[in-house]
């Protein structure tokens, strides 16, 4: 592990090394909470998760699940890496877009949200 990305109530996220491939590349790693390791329904919503990125992860703009697995009484999904800031770093640095930014990152960020509905992930009753 290089150094944690966040925290939340069910995982905590760290930037990691693959140290299994020969490039070693980065990968994003989610380690469930010990507290909910014998969380039944914890541990079903931590599969689904993965579960569902295996399948979004087809997409060019969303991670690749690399792996799920227990190992030492706890429970991990890894992620392929994608560098740059997340949308709300960009959004709210406090420059102003043009229009054309904005425009295009719509496109961006609908073609993504095409996929994920099409997929049945997404519903107008979740957004």
């Amino acid at each position: 592990m290089i150094r944690e990305l966040g925290k939340g109530s069910f995982a905590v996220t760290y930037l990691a090394k693959d140290h299994y491939l020969p490039s070693q590349p980065l990968c994003v790693v989610k380690q469930l909470h010990t507290i909910h390791k014998n969380n039944q329904s914890v541990l079903k919503l931590f599969e689904k998760e993965a579960i569902v990125l295996e399948k979004l992860g087809k997409h060019p703009r969303i991670s690749t699940l690399l792996a799920y697995f227990p190992q030492d009484d706890n429970f991990y999904i890894s992620q392929e890496y994608i560098s740059g800031n997340d949308l709300s770093t960009e959004i709210f640095h406090g420059k102003r877009w043009s229009e054309d930014n904005v425009i295009q990152l719509l496109k961006e960020v609908l073609a993504i949200l095409v996929f994920v509905h099409t997929h049945c992930y997404c519903t107008g009753a979740r957004l």
